[in-house]
């Protein structure tokens, strides 16, 4: 099992990680540099990131309630040996300690996503987005780029009680364009063959990974997540997964008709796509930015 978690960057872009003493070891989720001992994540919008969006910013706009003040989870990015991604209850006991509502891991709407959300997920379609947490990502979808219909699921009902809570305080055309269930994305029971026309999986299988059933974990969710989607469809899964390690899972799960690649970067940086099969040396050669995090686009 893997002891600590940290800024999820490949062993090329962590020398400066390792010299103060930030780590990575969950080798299943292709994190792969770091020293033991408590540790300090910069992906998720700690100090030098622009990963991060502020607590509850969307929701804000939304007249949604936000949480505040005085948990020991004021600040996200900070991480222990004990935190354990892959387990339900972990989360259950972090949304009900106070993690903000509207703070989203890895990258917001601004950090890059926006492009790569919009350039292949319609927003006439039905979006499935899996591990919401208490992300607000499908708010700025719904009020700013107009998607008719985001459903966020997550296994933790901790998350989805705050998430419908501030939904049922949210303007009207927001409450209609979004849903909410309990789920877990390796079994979408209740979601129809072909339903979607299109789904968002933000750090949620990275969190599968770091578990010690990790691969089978993720396969059974790109299988279910293959299932839902319409043919045609795409899964945009935001990762900081390298292709080395992505690429192979990805494959072997189900037969994508193509995987394209983006890279997103520090303040919006954005490169790609790049095709998996027609760009192979420039897939090969990502990471190329500090700190950053890849998209991997999957068309069914």
């Amino acid at each position: 099992m893997p002891g600590l978690y940290a800024c999820h960057q490949p062993a090329a872009q962590c020398i400066r990680h390792r010299t103060r003493q930030w780590a990575v070891v969950s080798p299943q989720a292709g994190w792969t540099c770091g020293r033991r001992g408590r540790v300090r994540a910069c992906s998720s919008g700690g100090a030098g990131s622009d990963t991060g969006a502020g607590a509850g910013s969307a929701y804000e706009d939304a007249a949604a309630p936000t949480t505040s003040g005085g948990s020991a989870y004021d600040h996200p990015a900070l991480y222990t040996s004990d935190d354990a991604f892959w387990d339900r209850g972990y989360w259950d006991r972090r949304f009900a300690g106070g993690e903000p509502l509207g703070y989203d891991w890895y990258r917001s709407y601004d950090g890059g996503l926006r492009k790569v959300i919009t350039s292949h997920l319609p927003r006439e379609a039905r979006v499935l987005q899996v591990g919401v947490g208490t992300s607000s990502i499908q708010v700025d979808m719904a009020m700013r780029d107009g998607y008719a219909a985001v459903h966020s699921v997550d296994y933790s009902p901790v998350a989805i009680a705050r998430q419908e809570e501030a939904r049922a305080a949210a303007p009207p055309r927001l409450r209609a364009a979004l849903s909410y269930a309990v789920a877990d994305m390796r079994r979408l029971e209740g979601l129809a063959g072909g339903a979607f026309g299109g789904a968002l999986d933000k750090g949620a299988l990275d969190a599968l990974l770091c578990g010690d059933d990790g691969e089978a974990d993720a396969a059974a969710a790109i299988r279910e997540i293959w299932r839902v989607l319409a043919p045609g469809a795409a899964y945009v899964m935001v990762t900081s997964g390298s292709p080395r390690s992505r690429l192979p899972l990805l494959s072997a799960a189900v037969p994508w008709a193509s995987v394209a690649v983006y890279e997103i970067g520090q303040r919006g940086a954005l490169t790609g796509p790049f095709d998996s099969q027609a760009d192979e040396e420039a897939v090969a050669a990502l990471p190329a930015m500090g700190y950053s995090h890849l998209a991997y686009v999957c068309s069914k």
